[in-house]
């Protein structure tokens, strides 16, 4: 039994070697303290990881795009989670023209700028090589501009 261990605790060890060897060689640098905190346990894009032969960048490259994705992501959502149901009673209440104009100026502008967030978090995961699933390609469609032009259709009859 003692021999098994051994055996195994030997194994690890070449194992361990052999893998911090083969990552120097390719020059990919280490991954930044940073960059730890930006894995999901929900990945969308999956992108070859630096060492990968897909992946053209550096970990810190690599980091730096991921969080930029990360951003544009986190735009998007912040866009798309404005009181929208507040604003279209506003609009549907008010006598006011300036304050339905201003109301929908607002909705129109969240709805532009999910857009717009949503298409740069794409191209950001192609840039890394990742694969943007059909979900997240139709998104900046389904859940940004057809949602804009419903509310447009509404209230500009």
């Amino acid at each position: 039994m003692q021999t098994k261990i051994l055996m195994a605790l030997v194994m690890l060890i070449v194992a361990i070697l052999l893998g911090l060897s083969a990552e120097d060689e390719m020059d990919i640098g280490t991954k930044p303290p940073w960059c730890k905190n930006l894995q999901y346990s929900r990945q969308t894009c999956n992108p070859p990881e630096p060492g990968h032969p897909n992946c053209a960048h550096t970990w810190e490259e690599h980091c730096i795009l991921w969080q930029k994705m990360s951003d544009a992501t986190k735009a998007a959502h912040a866009a798309e989670e404005q009181p929208f149901d507040m604003w279209i009673f506003d609009i549907a209440r008010t006598q006011s023209e300036e304050t339905r104009q201003m109301r929908l100026q607002q909705i129109v502008h969240a709805y532009d700028e999910c857009f717009t967030q949503r298409v740069r978090a794409n191209d950001i995961c192609g840039e890394m090589r990742g694969t943007v699933d059909k979900g997240h390609r139709d998104a900046p469609f389904t859940r940004c501009r057809d949602r804009k032009d419903a509310v447009l259709a509404r209230f500009l009859v």
